[in-house]
């Protein structure tokens, strides 16, 4: 792209120029395979010839397929017998196919992973979070001995509370596929800090959850972070809010409150549901 020729305006004064750097704690896994086997060792007991539901999302967790490798090759090693299923709510278009590809472009297939993807969107109840308001879980994830997912813990792009992106949200969102996801979003993004939680909880405490093999990022995003939260750890919810807690201090964000103009370089919904994370740019609407 040519530069603009600002001589064709010359009463344009521009303002000053200054070039700043942040800092940001470099901390990461250096060896991811070896991390996320000790952190799921003491939770692989009596899994011999059972089917494991393995729930990998759509956005762009780094390192999410060497992450997902390592999972599903763990519990191969435990005797279990691991499939992958997509736990996106609706993205991919909604359709098997599309969030098959989604899964694909992230590295994970059944060629890659050699074990099998069930991405169908069947669905069905599991009861009512309140009147009017069925919770959906994906009847492969039901039909499975256990489940595992593999979810990121961030700060939500759209609302705020104790619990936000993470694991008790992939298993409502997620798990739910189209259907559950539409159930909760109908409610609107104001009501998310409390039916997130509960929904999430609800899922956890009635199905066959066994655990949530949970990353957070870095500024840099990397893997800043692995830890393994088991079915009593997502229902009791003090190690999520934690490790969310953890998560909002070690993020990169600008350091202004306000500012008049901001150049993005790349915008996607695989990066954020906004297109741009808000809680980097500063520009997160309160009022959702």
């Amino acid at each position: 792209m040519e530069s603009l020729d600002l001589s064709k305006f010359p009463k344009i004064e521009l303002p000053r120029f200054l070039k700043i750097k942040q800092y940001f704690e470099p901390k990461k896994v250096e060896n991811i395979p070896v991390e996320v086997r000790a952190r799921m060792e003491p939770h692989l007991q009596n899994l011999a010839g059972k089917r494991i539901a393995v729930g990998v999302g759509s956005r762009g967790v780094a390192n999410i397929a060497l992450i997902t490798k390592t999972v599903v090759d763990t519990l191969k090693d435990a005797g279990a017998l691991p499939f992958i299923i997509p736990v996106m709510g609706s993205h991919g278009g909604a359709t098997p196919e599309g969030q098959a590809e989604m899964l694909a472009g992230f590295g994970i297939s059944e060629e890659i992973m050699g074990v099998p993807l069930d991405a169908s969107m069947d669905v069905e109840p599991i009861g009512e979070l309140e009147p009017g308001l069925p919770i959906y879980v994906c009847k492969s994830a039901l039909a499975a001995d256990g489940i595992v997912i593999i979810p990121r813990i961030k700060p939500h792009t759209a609302f705020r509370g104790s619990i936000e992106s993470g694991a008790l949200k992939m298993l409502c969102i997620g798990l739910g596929k189209q259907i559950g996801a539409d159930s909760l979003h109908m409610h609107g993004f104001a009501r998310f800090h409390e039916l997130i939680p509960k929904a999430g909880c609800m899922i956890a405490e009635k199905t066959n959850v066994l655990f949530a093999v949970s990353v957070i990022e870095n500024a840099f995003d990397e893997t800043y972070k692995v830890e393994v939260l088991t079915k009593d750890d997502m229902i009791a919810m003090d190690k999520e809010k934690a490790l969310l807690q953890e998560a909002k201090k070690i993020m990169a964000s600008i350091p202004f409150p306000k500012f008049d103009v901001l150049v993005i370089e790349e915008v996607g919904k695989n990066i954020s549901g906004d297109g741009q994370d808000p809680n980097v740019t500063g520009l997160f609407s309160e009022s959702i």
